[in-house]
């Protein structure tokens, strides 16, 4: 198991939740702040929603009678780790849409991605300025 699955599992519940059938605007501060307390780099954040939540959670957007109410952690660990061999999460690069010529996930929700990359970022410099003596 990756030694960082915690951490990840975290950020996936943070990233699936934009793939509810539901007002999703109603739990972005929740997703903000998850995202901006996780070890990982805006880029690494990137990676995990194109590699690991994208091909599991996109699916619902697309259903009828999709989940609204937030998907299972543990049946989204266990459908992220089936992707990838040996539940082995691939190593993350940080430019992931370098790299997604025709890939659906790219382009879209820019103004989203920018506003959500500004409010994490304010977010954590807030957070490094309340836990500091």
């Amino acid at each position: 198991m990756h030694a960082d699955i915690a951490e990840r599992r975290r950020v996936w519940l943070a990233l699936s939740d934009m793939f509810l059938d539901t007002d999703t605007a109603l739990s972005r501060a929740w997703r903000v702040s998850e995202l901006a307390r996780s070890p990982y780099s805006l880029a690494e954040l990137e990676d995990i929603l194109v590699h690991e939540v994208y091909p599991v959670c996109s699916a619902n957007l697309r259903s009828v009678a999709g989940e609204w109410a937030g998907f299972d952690a543990d049946w989204l660990e266990q459908r992220i780790l089936a992707l990838t061999a040996l539940g082995q999460l691939a190593p993350l690069d940080g430019a992931p849409l370098a790299r997604m010529a025709g890939h659906p996930a790219r382009g879209a929700g820019a103004a989203v991605k920018k506003r959500t990359r500004g409010t994490v970022e304010r977010t954590r410099a807030d957070l490094s300025v309340t836990s500091t003596p």
